[in-house]
């Protein structure tokens, strides 16, 4: 596979197309899953796998970032296996045990169509932030006196990091670029604080920022 392994929203819903052979198409007999497994601590989850062929499966990746926590952007060779997915095709018949099935080759559809490798796929789960809002009413729209505390909402927040909210506004004045400190309730709501606004109101941006790398958060559009 690539050194970093396939990145993937960590959000879930991303179709994978894997490689196999003697798969059974009739669910009768036989019945597959895909099991997501992280190398550094043996956490996963699972999907359905629906054999399109005898020598083609289809899964999709489970909601990652619901439970667990992705990675900011790029990642180091050094830390990259802490964050690395493993993917494995399950097979299992009315009396058959549960059994690993062989992959000769797995491809990304959003990505390309490049095999993840020979016998074995690597996937990287990467945060995103979709939608942020006033914690109380819900609305996008916020006081420019500050103190307003909002919701970022998202996919892959790491509960042990710290992240940066930075508060900006496309023309220079003495507030273009106010920032504040946030910690993940969870994997998918990071509280932030707004701060106070010196110039006339108008439209502000947001971005998230993993402060221990530096890495902006991707921002997946609200929804």
């Amino acid at each position: 596979p690539p050194p970093l392994g396939w990145q993937v929203p960590a959000a879930g819903n991303t179709t994978l197309l894997i490689d196999s052979f003697g798969l059974d198409t009739d669910s009768a007999r036989a019945s597959y899953s895909c099991v997501f497994t992280r190398n550094s601590d043996g956490v996963s989850l699972e999907s359905p796998g629906t054999p399109i062929s005898s020598v083609l499966l289809s899964c999709r990746t489970p909601a990652w970032g619901t439970h667990f926590a992705g990675a900011a952007g790029a990642i180091s060779p050094s830390t990259r296996d802490l964050g690395l997915v493993s993917v494995v095709v399950v097979r299992t018949g009315p009396q058959d045990p549960p059994r690993e099935v062989p992959l000769m080759r797995s491809d990304l559809s959003i990505i390309t169509t490049t095999p993840c490798g020979e016998g074995d796929c690597q996937l990287l789960f990467l945060v995103e932030w979709k939608w942020a809002g006033d914690a109380s009413s819900g609305s996008s729209r916020i006081s420019s006196v500050g103190g307003a505390n909002l919701i970022v909402t998202g996919a892959g927040f790491d509960v042990l990091e710290t992240y940066l909210c930075r508060f900006s506004r496309g023309a220079l004045s003495a507030d273009s670029d106010l920032t504040s400190w946030a910690h993940p309730m969870n994997a998918t709501h990071l509280p932030c604080v707004a701060p106070a606004w010196v110039s006339d109101a108008g439209g502000v941006s947001l971005q998230v920022i993993l402060t221990s790398s530096s890495e902006l958060v991707a921002f997946a559009g609200a929804g």
